[in-house]
């Protein structure tokens, strides 16, 4: 709430909207906490992008579309490739994807929710998965919906825990002990066999 404030509600509302959280969010304070309604492929999306290092994520649901032959009608856009026919020579991707947020200040953020993973609320939900990532609990009033949302370089993940016709969990049932596990398990599966990558400081920015 203190850095909302600091930094003004607008600049909080500009950016949910570039990481396509919301489509429109209202310019008040309890936003910052997320006292807005978003969908889980949503927030998987923003999280993606914190990955990518504040470059836009655009998540389909359905990545081509084939004839009972094989061939590809229709596919989602993906980066250019130049020289991905030749087997001469290394292909070159072209990454034109949008910047939505500064590479310093998202790298600070990852720092921060990787934080969250080895001595903050998603300590647990890290033991034993031995890869570097970066996490955020998410719990709403009364208990009512439970989150958690993680990545690592190159897999991003958001888990909710709620009833469809919103009610409480349950007294003191919270993100890291509802979300959190699934989270975990699903993880555990997914990073199996992935090479442990880290998260690269972008040029210029060193750690102290």
């Amino acid at each position: 709430i203190r850095v909302a404030n600091k930094v003004a509600t607008a600049a909080v509302k500009r950016d949910a909207i570039a990481f396509h959280v919301v489509d429109d969010m209202p310019s008040v304070l309890p936003a910052a906490l997320g006292a807005v309604s978003t969908t889980v492929l949503r927030q998987a999306a923003a999280y993606a992008a914190l990955a990518e290092g504040g470059l836009e994520v655009l998540p389909t649901l359905i990545d081509s579309v084939q004839d009972r032959d094989g061939h590809i009608l229709w596919r989602a856009p993906e980066p250019k490739c130049e020289g991905c026919d030749d087997s001469d020579r290394l292909p070159q991707l072209t990454d034109q994807r949008k910047r939505i947020a500064d590479a310093d200040s998202v790298f600070q953020v990852v720092t921060m929710m990787q934080g969250v993973m080895t001595r903050g609320t998603g300590a647990k939900v890290n033991q034993g998965l031995g890869h570097d990532l970066a996490g955020k609990t998410g719990t709403t009033q009364d208990f009512t919906d439970n989150w958690f949302c993680g990545f690592a370089p190159d897999i991003a993940t958001a888990v909710w825990v709620g009833f469809d016709n919103p009610s409480s969990l349950g007294d003191n049932q919270d993100g890291a002990k509802n979300a959190g596990p699934i989270w975990h398990n699903f993880m555990k599966v997914a990073l199996e066999g992935r090479p442990e990558l880290k998260f690269v400081p972008p040029p210029g920015v060193t750690m102290a």
